[in-house]
């Protein structure tokens, strides 16, 4: 289910700061009526959703990324479309299975996922072969593994197949060098919520209630946590390269550099009685949301209209900066030790004063001492004038320019055309090519050496390293290459 616009980017977080303001900024997708002390029935009797279907008034929500510049500035790192991008996956694992009975989301239920003050990760990366044991498969090491950080390349034509990585591939945020090198579309952030439940609607941590399968997306539910409920994954994607070849580093909006502090949290807020017809009758294997009859859908034009109304607490909070701290002051903390947590939770700020508390804290200094006035030399008696030189002849026309050099893995740039009909296509510059993956198949097609097409043709389910390819998986790659087209002005066929 996409998300194509942002409801809001503001501090609230009523299930871990409720009634004041949040520690840190969140990315907010999802019903309107979203506040500091907001419930479950509040978010319900929300007037619009920046989510696609309509009768979903929940809310998810997610730390915002920002770029820490040179000289100490932070800026926020955008979103494809400028609004914000967030996927949410329903995916139905045993709704197959006559033995296990998948359950909807009921009324009043809250959950989160990931731990906010962690700064370190253990085991190994990638994960080891499948099942697990010992401390690989506790349920604190399956939540570390339910977070994601997804290098993106759509360079489909390249000589050498650029093979996307899997998801929850990789449990921290990689270095910038690594990004600049390798991620030409971006970041994909990924979190994974558990799918065990013990039939509770929320606990106190609103983590106690539900527990992680054996494999994080599926297998075994631990003891007391028998029942199964609908599996749910956030995806959302930054424009990480817009800073290639820029100096700083990225970070996470409650001060993590390491990426290892990644969460989401979720409150529901279906319809009565939508959601649990969805999961008992939109389970074909494309995941195409069009082709559920229990949803009522919209238009981007109308989700992208979708704002939450801010308390008058963070009104004046200027959340996409720039400026020299994150808002809540929350410091840089790299670990491994856990985050001691933020350092001005909850101070108001006014519209009018400074929108960061750093006077105490110098910022980075990166520039030289400005030098100091030298004394002007005393005036002198003007020599008489001198006849002017010739002027020197003009210089000879500049060579032409070099061709351009061909597309070279990982930097090739995919620009867009507008054809005289008005129709947008993908521009590239190489001409034809078909890339195999496990899960699918892209074939790009050369019209007139440079304008091409991109069509995705589904391969049968396959096995890659002992594992079967599911309908899920496949969903999730061809949702990202119609991400990758819309971003460019095309389609996917």
């Amino acid at each position: 289910m996409p998300c194509k616009s942002r409801s809001a980017l503001a501090r609230i977080d009523p299930l871990v700061q409720p009634g004041t303001v949040g520690h840190h900024v969140h990315t907010i997708y999802g019903g309107d009526n979203f506040g500091f002390s907001s419930s479950n029935q509040d978010i319900k009797q929300s007037t619009c959703t920046s989510c696609s279907v309509k009768q979903d008034k929940s809310v998810y929500w997610t730390p915002a990324m920002y770029f820490v510049h040179a000289d100490g500035s932070y800026e926020l790192v955008k979103q494809p479309g400028g609004k914000g991008d967030l996927l949410v996956y329903y995916l139905l694992n045993y709704n197959k299975d006559p033995s296990t009975k998948v359950h909807p989301f009921p009324q009043g239920f809250q959950m989160i996922a990931g731990d906010v003050d962690q700064r370190n990760f253990s085991l190994p990366v990638p994960d080891p072969p499948h099942p697990w044991t010992g401390e690989d498969a506790t349920q604190s090491a399956l939540a570390q593994k339910a977070i994601g950080f997804n290098c993106l390349n759509y360079c489909f034509g390249c000589p050498v197949p650029v093979t996307p990585e899997p998801t929850l591939f990789r449990h921290f945020l990689p270095p910038k060098s690594y990004l600049d090198a390798n991620c030409t579309n971006g970041l994909r952030l990924e979190v994974m919520f558990p799918s065990c439940w013990n039939g509770e609607t929320t606990s106190p941590d609103h983590k106690s209630h539900v527990a992680y399968p054996a494999s994080v997306m599926d297998g075994t539910c631990p003891p007391g946590y028998e029942k199964r409920l609908v599996s749910m994954l956030l995806e959302s994607i930054w424009n990480t390269q817009d800073f290639i070849g820029k100096e700083g580093k990225f970070v996470l909006s409650n001060g993590d550099p390491t990426g290892y502090g990644y969460h989401a949290d979720f409150m529901m807020g279906w319809d009565d009685g939508v959601l649990e017809k969805a999961v008992q009758t939109c389970t074909h294997d494309s995941g195409d949301i069009h082709l559920c009859s229990a949803f009522e859908l919209q238009s981007e034009e109308a989700m992208g209209q979708c704002r939450t109304k801010l308390p008058p607490q963070i009104q004046g909070d200027q959340c996409e900066l720039p400026g020299n701290a994150l808002l809540g002051n929350n410091p840089l903390q790299y670990g491994p030790q856990r985050a001691t947590g933020d350092q001005d939770a909850q101070a108001p700020v006014a519209a009018s004063s400074s929108l960061f508390k750093a006077a105490s804290a110098k910022p980075a200094v990166f520039l030289a001492k400005e030098p100091k006035p030298k004394a002007k030399p005393a005036a002198k008696k003007p020599a008489s004038p001198k006849p002017a030189p010739p002027p020197p002849p003009p210089p000879p026309p500049p060579p032409p320019p070099p061709p351009p050099p061909p597309c070279n893995p990982p930097h090739c740039k995919i620009e867009h055309k507008t054809q005289p009909d008005g129709s947008v296509v993908d521009v590239a510059c190489y001409q034809k090519t078909k890339t195999v993956y496990a899960d699918y198949t892209a074939e790009v097609t050369a019209v007139e050496a440079t304008i091409v097409a991109v069509t995705v043709v589904p391969a049968p389910l396959a096995t890659v390293e002992g594992e079967e390819v599911t309908a899920a998986r496949h969903k999730r790659h061809l949702n990202h290459l119609r991400q990758h087209a819309h971003a460019h002005g095309g389609r996917v066929y």
